[in-house]
């Protein structure tokens, strides 16, 4: 199934059918010189770039839930949180989704896993979310595509892009273009056991049990 799309994916992608002005080529070029799509885009890609720290300004953004909600930082992350950016037409981004589906159900309770759709028009969400239960995908499906976008917030220039990000809405590691998922399951599980400056843990534990409510946040 999976092979299958793929090859569906790339055919589409191939074809074009618009023919472009010499400014049009100009552009394509120009767009082509600042990011990379379908393939690795960054050098750090297989080991993850780590980017936590204390100074991060808060995020704001909204991204469409299925049942059409405007959803936020406070309702993603409420815990350690893998965010996947893709579109349909992604090669690498379709080719790593049964890798993150792997994640969904291995850390369930522990960090948990959310794809965020970049296909455009009104009818992307949609789109993406039945072409991601076709793979068996399970974990949840949003749209960016509102007026305070999440890829400006949490500059994706490219996909895919997957971010590692805690309870309180930073980022902690960043891989552009295909990830090692071996790398993104052991920074998972790091950040899910907790801090090692004294703080109190968040409500997920890497053991897969629930802190009591006297030792919640």
């Amino acid at each position: 199934m999976v092979s299958r799309m793929l090859r569906t994916t790339r055919r589409f992608a191939s074809q074009t059918p618009t023919r472009l002005t010499p400014f049009g080529f100009f552009l394509v070029a120009m767009v082509g010189l600042v990011t990379v799509c379908l393939g690795p885009v960054a050098a750090h890609a297989a080991s993850g770039s780590e980017v936590g720290n204390e100074s991060q300004p808060p995020m704001d953004f909204r991204v469409l839930a299925a049942d059409g909600r405007h959803v936020g930082p406070v309702e993603l992350f409420d815990g350690p949180t893998l965010v996947d950016f893709w579109a349909t037409w992604c090669a690498p981004c379709v080719e790593s989704m049964p890798q993150l589906e792997s994640l969904h159900r291995e850390l369930a309770g522990v960090v948990d896993v959310v794809g965020i759709s970049v296909d455009r028009g009104f009818g992307g969400g949609v789109k993406a979310r039945r072409f991601a239960e076709r793979l068996g995908v399970t974990y949840p499906i949003y749209h960016d595509f509102t007026r305070a976008p999440a890829r400006v917030a949490l500059n994706i220039v490219a996909v895919p892009v997957l971010l590692l990000i805690d309870a309180d809405g930073r980022v902690i590691e960043r891989w552009d273009g295909e990830a090692d998922f071996a790398a993104v399951k052991s920074s998972a599980l790091r950040l899910a056991a907790g801090p090692a400056d004294g703080r109190a843990p968040d409500r997920r534990r890497a053991d897969g049990a629930t802190d009591t409510p006297a030792a919640s946040r």
